[in-house]
């Protein structure tokens, strides 16, 4: 029960190095799983039915999700977010193809487009959308962030650990 997201990346490769980057969170209620041409057939069933984060990759989603609606019905029904990653990537037909479902989306599900080329997404899409840009944060400002943290939380840190930390 509850909501479900679809991650899709260019490759298999990054899916799966996006599950391993999710696994070492360690988030107790996150169930994500990949879902592609070499995921055990045994597997996929439970996927579509318990897995709240499958990613996947846009070939998998067109020869294998797609054509078995049916079978991801349940799994449709609870989607409220649908990232794209390396949205840069995305061919203008495709684009072209997600231009309907942008313009006019389900009010239940969020589309995030994630690029660190948004000039490459075509206008019509970027001109639909928010352009949120993340910068990374500077160490020196994340140590001395972590440091006035760790004493308002009374959290004893040993020397030398924070610059470890945000590496």
């Amino acid at each position: 029960t509850g909501s479900v997201a679809l991650y899709l990346s260019p490759t298999k490769a990054l899916a799966a190095d996006q599950l391993a980057a999710l696994n070492a969170l360690r988030l107790p209620t996150l169930r994500a799983e990949t879902y592609d041409g070499d995921t055990d057939p045994g597997a996929r069933r439970w996927i579509r039915d318990h897995a709240n984060m499958v990613l996947a990759n846009p070939d998998m989603l067109h020869f294998g999700v797609l054509p078995n609606h049916t079978w991801w019905a349940r799994f449709f029904r609870r989607l409220k977010y649908v990232i794209i990653d390396e949205a840069h990537m995305v061919t203008a037909a495709g684009f072209n193809a997600l231009l309907k479902i942008v313009e006019e989306p389900p009010a239940h599900i969020k589309f995030i487009f994630a690029t660190t080329e948004p000039e490459k997404v075509i206008g019509t899409i970027r001109s639909r959308t928010h352009h949120y840009p993340f910068r990374l944060v500077p160490p020196e400002a994340l140590l001395a962030y972590l440091q006035v943290l760790c004493e308002r939380e009374s959290v004893a840190v040993a020397e030398g650990v924070l610059p470890l930390v945000i590496r």
